[in-house]
């Protein structure tokens, strides 16, 4: 079955804030991209939301998470909430 909900790019996904975010989406049914400065971080990240949620997460480089996605991109900063940036 073909899921009809946007993907989903988390860049900067690895901390507490994307993560949490991530795993809210990917266990809502979305396919979720999650991005980091460190593709071996955001694979991990990945690999374990999928296995604990049994759901459709990715990791990748935040490059590369922001250009796989279909529709939404969600930028999560460390310590800086003015990094926001969600379309």
């Amino acid at each position: 079955m073909q899921n009809d909900k946007p993907s989903i790019a988390v860049i900067g996904g690895t901390g507490d804030l994307g993560s949490g975010l991530a795993r809210l989406w990917a266990a809502a049914g979305y396919q979720v991209f999650v991005g980091s400065r460190s593709e071996s971080k955001a694979d991990e990240t990945a690999k374990g939301l999928s296995s604990q949620l049994g759901a459709d997460v990715h990791g990748d480089s935040n490059g590369g998470a922001a250009k796989r996605r279909r529709h939404c991109r969600l930028m999560c900063c460390r310590n800086d909430h003015r990094c926001l940036d969600c379309y």
